[in-house]
């Protein structure tokens, strides 16, 4: 069994400070209940200097070891020379020097996708390396391996996978048979079931924002993703005053999968 806590979009630089207080401190009632922290991208507001060196700190408080990769805001905006000649040298000097960007044991596989481009912020790409190194570790691992894409783009849409382009990479994507997406972006949390032309099933969950003051529409938000039984159990929480619970009644439901049958 694996237990992973699902962030996105923290956005240091424009911290919601009850949220952040609420993670830090729903992360240190964990103990040692999870296993691995994946964050998909956005640690910063406009990749500066400050912003990176508190979502470092935020990084070595963490009792978890932390999978991630950059999004879009990990990329500098303004500084246009940075954002073409080394776009994520602050990412790499305090994030990436103390994150991983890929996970393996027998149980599980999960191969970051650095989505995040300097020409496309808002599409996103898909590098031909990163879905190599998908298939490498993908075809080393186990028949019963949970194989796990994680991205700061989302790679699908709810009703729409025409939004990967170009299609050829879209199809070198479905062709790794991935069992969950994790994605964010769009500070709005959702789990859409696609599936490829063998009807092979690929569960898509996107994460709201957790710490963010830019929110549309939606409150703060992570999931927490629980691997048991061949299956996988996603609960949603949400900032409350009470820090981050998962709502009473009918709003968000956990959502239990099969991802190692193919109907």
């Amino acid at each position: 069994m694996k237990r992973i806590l699902h962030i996105s979009d923290l956005h240091f630089g424009r911290i919601h400070p009850p949220a952040i207080e609420a993670l830090e401190s729903f992360l240190a009632a964990q103990q040692q209940k999870l296993d691995l922290i994946v964050m998909t991208g956005d640690w910063t507001q406009r990749a500066r200097k400050g912003q990176y060196q508190a979502a470092a700190e935020f990084i070595k408080r963490s009792p978890f070891p932390v999978l991630t990769i950059p999004g879009n805001h990990d990329i500098p905006l303004y500084n246009f020379v940075a954002r073409l000649l080394q776009p994520l040298r602050n990412y790499n000097r305090f994030i990436r020097s103390v994150t991983t960007d890929t996970f393996e044991d027998p149980e599980m596989v999960i191969v970051g996708f650095r989505t995040a481009s300097v020409f496309r912020p808002v599409e996103g790409r898909i590098l031909k390396k990163d879905i190599e190194r998908a298939e490498s570790a993908f075809s080393k691992a186990p028949d019963s391996a949970l194989r796990v894409i994680a991205c700061h783009h989302p790679l699908f849409q709810p009703k729409d996978l025409a939004r990967i382009q170009p299609e050829y990479l879209a199809k070198r994507v479905l062709a790794l048979k991935p069992h969950l997406v994790l994605s964010g972006h769009s500070h709005l949390n959702w789990v859409a079931t696609v599936k490829d032309e063998e009807r092979h099933q690929i569960l898509h969950v996107s994460a709201g924002s957790a710490t963010s003051d830019r929110l549309r529409g939606e409150v703060n938000s992570f999931h927490i993703i629980t691997t048991e039984n061949a299956g996988v159990n996603i609960e949603t929480y949400f900032l409350s005053e009470e820090g981050f619970v998962i709502p009473k009644g009918e709003v968000h439901k956990s959502v239990k999968w099969e991802p190692f049958i193919n109907l």
